[in-house]
């Protein structure tokens, strides 16, 4: 009779490997995913730091792996139903994201390492909780040597106006229509509207409008691609209005860096505050994603990363490394009250038209 052991042997190895096979296509989390829009302003500094992270955190904690999202709209990426563990978007796009409830709340676990953040902030409710700050983008006033101050932005236009009719050329340069445009409305107490996108415009944003236009009628507007602080710092041009992100890396000698003219603390200063929002689902990544917000979320790294990217800090007890960009941004970031102008809906959908629409319509006029 045959004997019946190796069809047991073979049997029990069948089983083994079938055992093997159904653990191998479990899924296993092997990092913590931080999904970024491409071309943000605080990307590359956050990715630096999260380098700097995987190779010094303990063997047992998860790694984080970041992925860059095409174009400028971080929620659409979300629609499809794929969550990460962390986004980093706008402040605006942190409070509809937790509107439609998809933050995770982690102030339960890492609530006591969370930053302290600077009065005043919109969202109070999240802070800490769901969205972590990391700083803001905000327009200053680049002026070479000899240029004068003006009082404020209504000044600075009329000074380029006068200088263009005299003299023919270009007194100032703009990186970013959109944020300048946004800040003359503020101060005005108007809300952001395109006016091309008006049947009829309100006399508050065509008086804005209208103060930008005639710097170009006149000559004093220099429509140039960003950034605009190398030609004040060659001479070029008395001054611009340039982007804090622009700016970190540049050799600033010759100008000076001042905050926009006129803000005071009645009115508030517009700012593109980028935040991390946490969007994990409840139970996945654990202790490995507080352990990288806590690491992530000390001054110091908050500090590291606000200098590189040309952010205004909002944490409590942040420092500088001396610089005259980094003087200027801790300026704004503790005297200024700060206005997400991202928050605005019609800001965050119009903003990158309205951009082309005023270059547009400022280059038929020069």
């Amino acid at each position: 009779m045959r004997s019946r052991k190796p069809l047991c042997l073979l049997g029990l190895l069948l089983c083994l490997l079938l055992c093997a096979c159904g653990k191998s296509r479990k899924p296993q989390q092997d990092s913590i995913t931080l999904w970024y829009p491409e071309g943000d302003p605080a990307a590359a500094a956050l990715a630096a730091l999260a380098e700097q992270y995987n190779q010094t955190a303990a063997g047992d904690l998860l790694p984080v792996s970041l992925r860059a999202l095409p174009g400028e709209d971080s929620l659409a990426a979300l629609q499809s139903g794929a969550l990460p563990d962390l986004l980093l978007c706008s402040h605006g796009e942190a409070q509809v994201l937790s509107r439609e409830g998809l933050l995770r709340d982690v102030s339960g676990v890492s609530g006591d390492k969370a930053p302290a953040y600077r009065e005043g902030l919109p969202g109070a409710e999240t802070l800490g909780r769901g969205v972590f700050p990391l700083g803001g983008a905000v327009p200053l006033l680049c002026l070479s040597a000899g240029a004068q101050a003006p009082e404020d932005l209504d000044e600075l236009f009329a000074q380029a106006a006068a200088h263009g009719r005299e003299t023919g050329l270009p007194y100032l340069a703009v990186d970013s229509y959109a944020p300048l445009y946004a800040q003359l409305l503020l101060q005005r107490g108007a809300a952001f509207q395109p006016l091309w996108d008006a049947e009829r415009p309100g006399e508050t944003q065509a008086a804005a409008y209208n103060l930008i236009a005639r710097a170009a009628f006149d000559h004093g507007l220099a429509l140039v691609e960003s950034p605009t602080a190398a030609p004040v710092q060659a001479g070029l041009l008395p001054c611009a209005v340039v982007d804090s992100t622009s700016l970190p890396g540049l050799e600033l000698s010759g100008c000076t860096l001042l905050p926009l003219p006129g803000i005071d603390g009645d009115t508030p200063y517009v700012t593109d505050l980028r935040c991390l929002t946490v969007t994990a689902r409840e139970g996945r990544a654990g202790r490995s994603l507080t352990a990288f917000l806590d690491w992530l979320l000390t001054a110091e790294h908050l500090d590291a990363l606000c200098q590189s990217a040309g952010l205004t800090p909002v944490h409590i007890g942040a420092s500088g490394d001396g610089g005259a960009l980094s003087d200027v941004l801790l300026d704004i970031g503790s005297s200024r009250s700060l206005c997400p102008a991202d928050d605005d809906r019609g800001y965050r959908e119009n903003r990158a038209a309205f951009e082309a629409q005023i270059r547009q319509a400022l280059s038929r006029l020069t």
